[in-house]
């Protein structure tokens, strides 16, 4: 056993899936993998942290890594392990700057199937892990979407049929007869007049399907494309009318016959044009997602009419939806730029692009370089680090063009009360916002 270890008392282990997973992905997997390396190493392992079904690509909220970090804050733990680095964080900014918090703190982290270990890096190395594993993942979700859009066209099921159907072993669909009943008898009930939830309500007095019904669920099975008989992209616009794209030409037996399909969506469509655009409802969280605590900056939930910071240890309690969003809409007004005239952004955005592309090419010649022996690795991940930095910088900005060319501003969103459109815009802004107390009320800040 090295040195290192002995200064190694306090072994975490920590775990992650994110959603669909193969069985070497599995927790009961990692959990092995992590054991038997602490049983050849001499460890003693405190304790497991599982955040299972948890990307860590996207906004949703970790417990298991938010008491990592904990543990790590309070110096609570000698040892993190994992699989691979990329179980702690897929983003390259995220990973380095827990793996850099940890580096400085003196906590070790093992990568044990990759052979890494957190003290033997330098900072030029932990930067170029990070970066290589956002474009190793990238890469991967490239290729499994390319190969589900194959799977699609050729006619193949990838999730769980609908109640009438199953899937072969071939994932193609099949009818099941006694279930196909029911969604007909459903249909007919609609196009005979009644409404979704009466249908809902008679169901649930049967006792039909074994299952509870409600008008969200008959409304959502009126709406499946699968029973056309076709594979359609369903897409629910902002005024909760439906629309459908094609997927694949393969069809399948159908349960519903296209023409019948289609008459019934119309029919619900129109009913939502004529009850208009969705607007504000009475619980919604307009800054769900971008508010963030101010004290210990966690984003903060919604709860009926309030909002909550989401830290249960944090000290900060609750404050109320109508005395901050009055607050948070004018600061948010605020923020919106004057924009470029079409043409100047479009001439910008094309700079910014060609400039990305030669500094790709460059990143190519530099692997080049270094797999001929002309430049060594130390070298080539300086100037990888840099790169990468570069392109993150132009690539923002030319985000940032796209938004002008929308010509979507938050005072657009805001007068004409579009409040889930200006949520998805703050969020895909990566706008943070938190509370300042001054007085009786509060002031607005960004993160």
């Amino acid at each position: 056993m090295r040195d290192i270890n002995r200064s190694i008392v306090i072994v975490c282990c920590y775990c992650r899936t994110s959603g669909k997973i193969n069985g070497e992905e599995s927790i009961p997997n990692q959990k092995f993998i992590l054991k038997e390396y602490s049983n050849q190493e001499g460890y003693n392992i405190r304790g497991y942290i599982v955040d299972e079904a948890k990307s860590a690509f996207s906004n949703q909220r970790r417990e298991g890594y938010e008491e990592l970090m904990r543990l790590i804050d309070n110096k609570k733990v000698d040892c993190v392990l994992v699989t691979f680095f990329n179980r702690l964080a897929r983003r390259a900014e995220d990973l380095l700057n827990i793996l850099l918090l940890m580096k400085s703190k003196d906590i070790e982290c093992i990568s044990v199937s990759q052979n890494k270990r957190l003290s033997t890096m330098s900072h030029y190395e932990i930067a170029f892990e990070a970066i290589m594993t956002e474009e190793e993942d990238k890469s991967i979700t490239r290729r499994i979407h390319s190969s589900m859009d194959r799977s699609r066209k050729q006619g193949e099921y990838l999730t769980n049929p609908a109640i009438g159907y199953a899937r072969d072993e071939k994932r193609h669909l099949n009818i099941v007869e006694a279930d196909a009943k029911i969604v007909r008898d459903i249909f007919n009930r609609f196009l005979e007049g009644q409404t979704t939830k009466l249908i809902a309500k008679q169901l649930n007095e049967s006792g039909i399907a074994g299952r509870r019904w409600s008008t969200h669920n008959v409304e959502g099975l009126l709406t499946n494309p699968i029973y056309s008989g076709k594979l359609y992209k369903r897409e629910v616009g902002e005024d909760l009318t439906v629309s459908y794209e094609l997927l694949s030409s393969v069809e399948h037996e159908a349960i519903i016959d296209e023409h019948t399909f289609f008459e019934v969506v119309e029919v619900i469509n129109e009913g939502k044009r004529k009850r208009g655009k969705r607007t504000y409802k009475k619980h919604h969280h307009l800054f769900k997602g971008v508010l963030c605590c101010p004290i210990c900056n966690n984003k903060m939930q919604g709860t009926t009419d309030y909002y909550t910071c989401a830290n249960k240890k944090c000290s900060f309690s609750t404050v109320r939806k109508d005395r901050i969003e009055g607050l948070l809409l004018e600061y948010v007004r605020g923020l919106d730029k004057k924009p470029d005239s079409s043409n100047i952004v479009r001439q910008k955005v094309h700079k910014y692009t060609m400039t990305i592309n030669t500094l790709k090419s460059e990143m190519a010649m530099l692997k080049q370089k270094f797999s001929i022996g002309q430049i060594d690795v130390n070298t080539l991940k300086e100037h990888m680090f840099r790169i990468n930095l570069e392109i993150k910088a132009l690539q923002d900005k030319v985000d940032y063009g796209v938004y002008q060319e929308e010509d979507v501003t938050f005072s657009e969103l805001i007068e004409e009360r579009r409040f889930e459109g200006l949520n998805d815009l703050m969020i895909r802004r990566k706008l943070t916002l938190t509370l300042e107390k001054e007085g009786n009320s509060y002031r607005i800040k960004k993160l």
